[in-house]
């Protein structure tokens, strides 16, 4: 083995670096990644300050391989789905990500439900309340969002519809991640949620109202 060149903690931190930035990594719009890199900045630059029992080769090697290993365990959690919060995304993560639309999980959720499949028609009916509550612009739905994350969001904002959005995200979460057999009476729930979901006003949107109103009377009495 005394021909492998050892490598300085500077390459070893350069060949970690490019690791991480492989573009399977970048998929995965997720801030853990970049807490790793931070932490093996930290690592490389305390071993250039003289860590010299750590100045091993296969030392080195062994902590970008880990890395590595991690970093794809946790890709491949996120992808496949498990019952931790990290993997839970409401939304299907994607690169192009930019918003979510109600209306077209409302439609996902009906012809789902005109097929008697009560999974996908309750989980996207949930996406659509939670994406009503985006659109009105009292929650703010990320790629990565969980359903508890925004359940949580939205409760502050409208408590007295909190037991309904926990139950919603609660509701998701066994469907789409555990094995909760799915029913109509669960689609009918997520279905009435979304009715008053979207009998809510926005934020800001009866002083809007009573502006234009109040503007409107004055008008009627310039004219008289």
């Amino acid at each position: 083995m005394s021909g492998l060149q050892q490598p300085t903690p500077e390459q070893g931190r350069e060949w970690a670096e490019r690791e991480l930035s492989d573009p399977r990594y970048s998929e995965v719009d997720i801030s853990f990644f970049g807490k790793i890199k931070r932490m093996l900045d930290l690592f490389f630059q305390k071993l250039a300050e003289g860590v010299d029992n750590a100045q091993s080769p296969w030392f080195i090697i062994g902590v970008i391989l880990f890395t590595a290993a991690v970093v794809g365990f946790v890709i491949w959690r996120v992808r496949r789905g498990t019952d931790d919060d990290f993997s839970k995304q409401l939304f299907e993560m994607d690169s192009e990500f930019t918003g979510v639309e109600p209306r077209v999980f409302r439609k996902l959720a009906h012809e789902a439900a005109e097929n008697g499949n009560w999974a996908d028609a309750t989980a996207n009916q949930i996406r659509a309340v939670f994406a009503e509550l985006n659109k009105k612009r009292i929650i703010d739905v990320e790629a990565a969002s969980t359903a508890a994350e925004l359940a949580a969001a939205a409760s502050a904002a409208l408590p007295a519809m909190s037991d309904k959005l926990n139950k919603a995200a609660s509701l998701f979460d066994r469907i789409v991640f555990g094995s909760h057999p799915a029913d109509e009476a669960d689609y009918r729930f997520a279905e009435q949620l979304d009715s008053a979901t979207q009998a809510l006003r926005a934020p800001g949107q009866e002083t809007a109202d009573s502006a234009e109103a109040a503007n409107s009377r004055g008008s009627e009495q310039v004219r008289a």
